[in-house]
């Protein structure tokens, strides 16, 4: 027990004051280049969008701290040759180990609920606050966008007042297997209801491919459950548990890039817990690799925050080319079904 609170207690103290400095500091560079680049708001509204993001940018270098941490603990403990103490007390490289497996849950605990739980809601509002302040937009209008959706449908907009619930310049392409166009329907002015996911259009036009005869149309009625859904995940950051949620109630109604995209997303955000578990550990083991080297095991212990952060980037390349071939073969399979 004595160990515990030792080593808890030194290994802490380096979290805290690295993860506070690193906070000021990344805030302090923000600080000065929102000045720089951005001309249309005051000194005081730069500092209200550092202040919001204080909280959010603390949870947020949680890996790199726990990291760091570490490195300073190991660096004190042989600088003192507490090592050789902790040899002739019989405390081995193992025990150390679950020492630092049991900080890595501690901190894996404590950034998922202040990152979930406590910061998302600041993280949303710092988002909502520079698109206001810093963009000059308005946080209830969404623009430009465009969005696949099931059935082999394109649909772009220019702007969705979701205030006023109309929306300006629609149009909605069908697609056939091979994707072609088959029809394309389009007007300037759209409601929307989102109680019953539903797109209402007084006046439309519409373009058939196989003889591009043009079409005036009145009083088109759509059910799009998937535009609702996307809408609202373009809205704000969602809560791990919605992400979840949205996978698994939402598999039929999303097209399959957007539900893979959130897929990638949650694992993304679960591994970022993980990774004040894996930092500390692995930083550990790469030390006591070389443990009577006085000079590689200090450059190895220098290594775990760039290659993790490589192999996620690896991984996350592999992972859209694995889709891409995925995609690939599923559509020569359609193709042969034919």
């Amino acid at each position: 027990m004595a160990l515990i609170f030792y080593i808890f207690k030194r290994f802490f103290k380096y979290f805290f004051l690295i993860n506070i400095l690193s906070t000021f500091l990344f805030n302090f560079i923000e600080f000065f280049e929102k000045i720089v680049r951005v001309k249309i708001a005051s000194t005081g509204t730069i500092l209200h969008f550092i202040l919001l993001n204080l909280l959010p940018s603390f949870f947020s270098n949680f890996p790199l701290s726990s990291w760091l941490a570490t490195c300073l603990l190991l660096k004190e403990l042989a600088q003192q040759n507490e090592f050789e103490i902790f040899q002739l007390l019989n405390i081995n490289p193992t025990r150390l180990f679950k020492l630092f497996f049991i900080l890595g849950i501690i901190l894996s605990a404590t950034s998922f609920v202040g990152k979930e739980y406590i910061s998302l809601n600041l993280l949303n509002e710092t988002e909502h606050f520079k698109l206001e302040k810093f963009k000059q937009n308005s946080t209830q209008i969404v623009l430009n966008k465009w969005l696949i959706l099931p059935d082999n449908k394109l649909l772009f907009f220019q702007s969705v007042n979701l205030k006023n619930n109309i929306g300006s310049n629609f149009i909605l392409i069908h697609m056939s297997d091979e994707f072609e166009i088959q029809k394309t329907i389009f007007s300037k002015k759209f409601e929307i209801n989102s109680k019953i996911n539903n797109i209402f259009i007084e006046n439309y036009s519409i373009i058939q491919s196989e003889n591009n005869n043009l079409k005036e149309e009145k009083n088109l009625n759509l059910n799009l459950p998937s535009f609702f859904s996307q809408l609202k995940l373009n809205l704000k950051i969602q809560t791990l548990f919605n992400v979840l949620q949205s996978i698994i109630t939402q598999k039929n109604l999303l097209p399959y890039n957007i539900w893979y995209d959130l897929l990638m997303q949650f694992f993304k955000r679960i591994l970022f817990h993980l990774q004040v578990i894996i930092f500390p550990l692995l930083t550990l083991c790469l030390f006591f690799i070389l443990p009577y080297d006085n000079k590689y095991k200090w450059l190895l212990i220098l290594t775990p925050y760039p290659l993790v952060l490589s192999l996620l980037a690896l991984s996350e390349v592999f992972a859209y080319i694995f889709l891409i071939f995925i995609i690939f073969v599923m559509h020569k399979k359609l193709e042969k079904s034919y």
